[in-house]
């Protein structure tokens, strides 16, 4: 676990680092006419965004991503189910055959914080195979019906790893619903890359290699119930052939089994709370602000992520159900989080055109024809040791 001196070392440096980006930028703003920098993003984007974006250096950890010690797997998580490979390393092998799937959890439930891992999806041919990344509440069976809560990244195998699918969808007290589709501008298969979560009581970010990919807050949503639960942080490998590869059209072909994926740089950082045992939240559980673990939720994010939040969203985003009218019995509202991702489209699509990069259901979102698309629990209860309510910082290499 992190010692006291390494996280006020942490503190001191990133106090260091906030201080000399907030002088670098108002020495900006004085030589630079503010016209100019309204137009900056729009003009650079192109060659920027495309730049950012480009695969990192093998093992290379991106700029918004913690570096910290790392602990073992069998610390800090545990396989819950089904045949997991655990390394000396701290990798986590997954594995799906025609028998069984698998996946592992955190040990604690967590109210808030950062949370991501490196992920290698299964590679060849994977239609109906899902990897799954996601954040999950206890299961309360003192409760009739399903309240839980849950945040996903699940990759959608198809006939092609480069053309795999990341769709992004988060539960409140149960409903769903609130599914986007992401085609990666890497094969995901090919190696590892760094995924991650930030997640507070108000806002939930999703990160791909470092780049911001979606945000949604609760002020944004109407009236869905938003997660307010603490959740465990989970993984599983499962066959979702009824729903996840072109709505149930392509079903797994056991001849390719059995898939693997692999994780590791496992991290947890945020506050535990397990609420069905403590009522009463810790202090760490009450923060809103900016925290030890980098989210900087009610100050905004730097102006380069939301940069390559729009491009991103402009040229790889495949399906929103914010845009969705056809679905049922679901109907979208015309909420703050509809009309961003609308806007995003038909400004890429007045500004940019079409292009081979820029897929169709980009620019005509709003006419994307598709069903419901199921989600849910992956691998039964989720149990978590008994503990103080206190800010933990876990990790796996």
């Amino acid at each position: 676990m992190t010692t006291k001196s390494e996280i006020t070392a942490e503190r001191r440096l990133d106090r260091q680092n906030s201080s000399a980006r907030r002088r670098s930028a108002k020495s900006f703003r004085l030589r630079t006419p503010a016209s100019a920098l309204l137009l900056l993003p729009v003009l650079l984007c192109p060659l920027v965004c495309e730049a950012l974006m480009s695969e990192p250096a093998k093992d290379s950890t991106p700029s918004s991503v913690s570096a910290k010690q790392s602990h073992p797997f069998h610390k800090d998580f545990r396989v819950t189910w089904g045949n997991v490979t655990v390394s000396d390393d701290g990798r986590a092998d997954l594995s799906l055959d025609k028998v069984s799937g698998s996946g592992w959890s955190s040990n604690q439930p967590y109210y808030n914080g950062w949370f991501s891992a490196w992920i290698k999806v299964p590679s060849g041919y994977t239609p109906g195979v899902v990897t799954a990344f996601y954040l999950h509440s206890e299961w309360n069976t003192s409760w009739p019906g399903d309240f839980h809560d849950e945040v996903d990244m699940e990759f959608l195998g198809e006939r092609f790893s480069s053309d795999v699918v990341l769709q992004t969808n988060w539960y409140g007290q149960g409903v769903g619903g609130h599914e986007e589709r992401l085609k990666l501008w890497f094969d995901p298969a090919a190696d590892y890359h760094h995924y991650a979560f930030q997640v507070n009581p108000d806002c939930i970010r999703w990160f791909v290699d470092g780049i911001l990919i979606r945000e949604a807050c609760k002020a944004a949503v109407g009236n869905d119930p938003f997660p307010s639960s603490s959740m465990f942080l989970v993984a599983s490998l499962w066959d979702g052939s009824s729903w996840a590869t072109q709505y149930g059209a392509l079903k797994i072909d056991w001849a390719h089994a059995p898939f693997r994926a692999g994780f590791h740089g496992l991290s947890v950082d945020g506050c535990y709370w397990r609420q069905m045992d403590e009522r009463d939240p810790p202090q760490c559980a009450k923060m809103r602000g900016d925290r030890d673990w980098k989210p900087t939720w009610e100050k905004g994010m730097e102006e380069k992520d939301y940069v390559l939040l729009r491009h991103t969203q402009a040229h790889y985003l495949t399906y929103s159900y914010a845009l969705d009218k056809t679905r049922q019995p679901f109907k979208p509202k015309r909420t703050a989080e509809a009309t961003a991702v609308e806007a995003t489209a038909v400004e890429a699509t007045a500004g940019e055109g079409q292009t081979e990069q820029q897929p169709a259901a980009v620019a005509a979102a709003a006419a994307v024809q598709g069903g419901g698309v199921k989600g849910g629990a992956k691998d039964g209860k989720l149990r978590g040791k008994r503990g103080p309510g206190k800010r933990l910082s876990a990790q796996g290499r």
